[in-house]
């Protein structure tokens, strides 16, 4: 029988197997509620696209003349992911505390989203590389607050089942992104390319506002914040206190004040490090797909070509995603499968440091790292749920601390 509690060994992903979920006895008076239920996961997925379509622009850019037109002949890309990664690192936990202790969620993201967008379409007019260095660091900086604060968002209105599905189309929304950055770079430099003196590089990053910036003001009005807190315009009285007593049959308590006291027990915990650095290797394992376009680009391959043909490595990671999550779904051997991606990805791993071998080994090298991005969901839920990575489980720890 399903508890109300939650356990804290199986929240942690010490015990591989999915509990029960509390939820599965409410269907009657969730189907009436289901367009308000859809909102919150609807929007993340919009702000995760927007996000990864902002993070990944440049390396499109960098391939279709932006390399030429600035004079990027050294480590200028590399150092472009440096300074965006740098903000990143330095920005997750401040904004994490920003949205417990001072701004609402519903407010600090779409802020964020909104910024960011302002950022990428001023690096349009970017004259030297130093100039998208500071803007990079900027807009990771503006970064920070989306994965940790989509995950957290998720974990707070979602049971585990539900969780479960919508964490695999969450991180299948970046490859949509790049899929979807892939084509328009190759659209804009086809049909736009001089056009009103700017180059087809210069217009993705335009285009790009163009699109993020209405879904960021969406924002405002879409995200929730969480069930104890919200003040969204579709949960309102009867709704909020659904809202309410879904959570707490799940165990999601209203939000507790952030202190430093409780982060530095967080980053103690070592709950938090045993999901960190499985992940941090499956991350870094996949890597080898980032540099797929250089590739191609230095092999002659068109600029239309250069763009295009990694589209097909991230459809790839989609239906990969889609197809090992149903296998795991239906055997519940998440560390087997997680294992068996990993496997394939350490093929084309091996493959691409020999590097001297027939174009046709390095082209299935290539896209046989776009694999490993499927162990992402499933390492996710592995160790405990998408929560574990945001706010939540700085709640979470906190409780069990007490």
């Amino acid at each position: 029988m399903a508890s109300n509690t939650v356990d804290p060994k199986t929240e942690l992903g010490i015990e591989v197997q999915v509990r029960s979920d509390p939820l599965e006895s409410d269907n009657s008076e969730k189907e009436e509620r289901t367009g308000e239920e859809e909102v919150p996961s609807s929007y993340i997925c919009l702000g995760y696209f927007i996000k990864d379509l902002s993070q990944t622009n440049i390396s499109n850019a960098f391939v279709s003349g932006m390399k030429e037109d600035l004079a990027l002949y050294g480590n200028e890309r590399n150092l472009l992911e440096t300074w965006f990664n740098v903000g990143i690192i330095i920005g997750t936990v401040p904004a994490q505390m920003i949205q417990l202790k001072w701004l609402r969620p519903s407010i600090y993201i779409p802020a964020c989203e909104a910024f960011w967008t302002v950022l990428v379409m001023c690096m349009a007019a970017a004259k030297d590389v130093k100039t998208l260095y500071i803007l990079r660091f900027f807009v990771g900086l503006a970064e920070a607050c989306a994965f940790p604060g989509y995950a957290a968002l998720l974990g707070g209105w979602y049971g585990p089942t539900e969780l479960s599905k919508r964490t695999a189309i969450f991180a299948q929304t970046s490859g949509i992104a790049s899929m979807f950055s892939g084509y328009l770079q190759a659209a804009l430099y086809t049909g736009m390319n001089g056009r009103l003196g700017l180059k087809g590089w210069q217009w993705l990053f335009i285009f790009d506002g163009v699109i993020s910036l209405p879904i960021a003001i969406w924002g405002f009005f879409a995200i929730p914040d969480l069930p104890h807190t919200t003040r969204a315009f579709y949960w309102r009285g009867d709704d909020k206190q659904y809202g309410i007593e879904r959570a707490e049959k799940i165990g999601r308590k209203p939000p507790q004040k952030l202190t430093l006291a409780i982060i530095r027990k967080v980053y103690t915990n070592w709950r938090l490090w045993v999901f960190i650095l499985p992940y941090l290797m499956v991350a870094l394992a996949s890597k080898g797909k980032s540099y797929f376009n250089l590739y191609l680009k230095a092999d002659g391959y068109s600029v239309v070509q250069t763009n295009i043909l990694p589209t097909a490595g991230e459809a790839l990671s989609i239906v990969a995603a889609f197809a090992f999550g149903i296998a795991v779904d239906s055997t519940g051997q998440r560390l087997w499968f997680s294992i068996l991606i990993q496997a394939i990805v350490m093929v084309s791993n091996i493959i691409l440091s020999i590097w001297h071998l027939p174009k046709s080994a390095l082209l299935a090298a290539f896209y046989m790292s776009f694999v490993g991005l499927a162990a992402q969901p499933i390492i996710i839920i592995l160790f405990g749920g998408l929560a574990i990575t945001g706010a939540v489980l700085l709640q979470y720890l906190h409780k069990r601390f007490d």
